[in-house]
């Protein structure tokens, strides 16, 4: 069970950086990538990542994911790819774009 999670985790960090490649390509920023991420965080959780971390009890130096179960990795890792295809799909450029 804790390979899959850490299978899983592995993944998400992928996906991750083959989205930040992208939006970085496309005008966004760190500081744009990580409003993304917590948007990201808000739709599947109902929280922004920093609320979600205080709830959990994860530090602020932590990612989220690292304390998250494999089925909530694996939700984190869908939208992900979800948002690097239609950020691709939509050829959306400048981080006003992208963002909303």
């Amino acid at each position: 069970m804790e390979y899959e999670r850490v299978k899983a985790r592995e993944k998400l960090s992928q996906t991750e950086k083959q989205l930040s490649g992208i939006l970085y390509e496309r005008g966004v920023d760190s500081k744009g990538f990580a409003i993304i991420r917590s948007k990201g965080d808000q739709a599947l959780f109902r929280l922004n990542t920093k609320t979600l971390k205080r709830k959990m009890g994860v530090p602020e130096s932590r990612p989220v994911a690292d304390f998250l179960p494999t089925i909530s990795i694996k939700a984190k890792d869908l939208a992900a790819e979800m948002t690097g295809l239609n950020v691709q799909n939509k050829d959306l450029k400048g981080q006003s774009k992208v963002m909303y």
